[in-house]
């Protein structure tokens, strides 16, 4: 599943648009497995990502710190979503417990999301958690740079056999 996003988002992204609303209720699956992307209502150009903090679109559970702070966008805005999804899948879960949107938002700005990762995903091998670990770092410049780079530490993470 995941790796079919970031192929879904990697394609919308290499063609100059940013999909910024990666979450569950986004992905459709096919009767064959198919993964596919819905609302397109959130897509902006990549020539027009300016950083306007006054015209946040996204949903507050799966947004970036980029987005709501007003900062210039790319692909590992997009990353950092993904790593959320990530989250979601495997805990069954959102991240942040809050009684508001507005609460949530302020705590993909203030919290570092990566820090809660080894608590939240214990559960699964140490070199996956590092992986979402990296996505979710609050400061980008941590994070994986790029789609191919994710997806191949993804599929590394697929095809190594348990000790």
């Amino acid at each position: 599943i995941i790796l079919q996003v970031t192929d879904a988002v990697q394609c919308l992204y290499k063609n100059g648009f940013l999909y910024p609303d990666i979450k569950p209720q986004n992905i459709l699956m096919s009767a064959s497995g198919e993964i596919q992307l819905c609302d397109y209502g959130h897509v902006s150009s990549l020539d027009s990502l300016e950083g306007d903090k006054n015209n946040i679109s996204g949903t507050a559970d799966f947004i970036s710190p980029e987005r709501l702070t007003g900062a210039k966008e790319d692909c590992r805005s997009s990353l950092y979503s993904i790593g959320l999804l990530m989250h979601y899948i495997f805990t069954a879960r959102k991240l942040y417990n809050a009684k508001s949107l507005q609460e949530t938002a302020e705590k993909h700005v203030k919290n570092n999301a990566a820090s809660f990762m080894k608590a939240e995903l214990k559960h699964l091998p140490i070199n996956f958690i590092k992986l979402v670990e990296r996505l979710t770092d609050k400061d980008r410049n941590m994070r994986l740079s790029s789609f191919p780079e994710f997806k191949g530490l993804v599929r590394k993470q697929l095809t190594v056999t348990p000790q």
